[in-house]
């Protein structure tokens, strides 16, 4: 998240993000990296589904491309080198027959410390077990 908050629009936070580079060597990763792109809203996704084996949990960075927040289409996830996790991915695995993989968008709106960002709900989607999303 962090080199992903500064290409993005982190003025605000241009202190707090430049202090924590340091933590990295000490198993505190980066999140999320697409190379030259700057000037972008830093959307954080949270993907979760609590009925896979085991349980599952994951975040990823997202790009919103235009258009209607609330259409999957509109969005291009993204993490390390995977620059385009589609449904299936390991990243954003399939629902089970029992739970849905809950796929939810904030916005980041303050980045008060190394580990932690306060964030704006914009979008949630439901990906079923045939990777049908809604």
């Amino acid at each position: 998240m962090m080199r992903y908050a500064r290409a993005g629009k982190s003025t605000p936070y241009t202190n707090v993000l430049a202090g924590c580079y340091w933590m990295e060597k000490i198993g505190c990763s980066e999140h999320c990296y697409v190379e030259l792109v700057f000037n972008l809203d830093i959307y954080i996704v949270a993907v979760m589904n609590s009925s896979l084996v085991p349980s599952f949990g994951h975040a990823v960075c997202a790009q919103y491309l235009g258009g209607e927040m609330d259409m999957f289409s509109n969005w291009r996830f993204f993490q390390y080198d995977n620059l385009n996790i589609t449904p299936g991915d390991w990243q954003m695995p399939y629902g089970s027959e029992w739970q849905e993989t809950r796929v939810e968008i904030k916005e980041v709106i303050d980045i008060p410390n190394c580990g932690q960002y306060d964030g704006r709900p914009v979008a949630t989607f439901l990906i079923d077990h045939e990777g049908n999303v809604r």
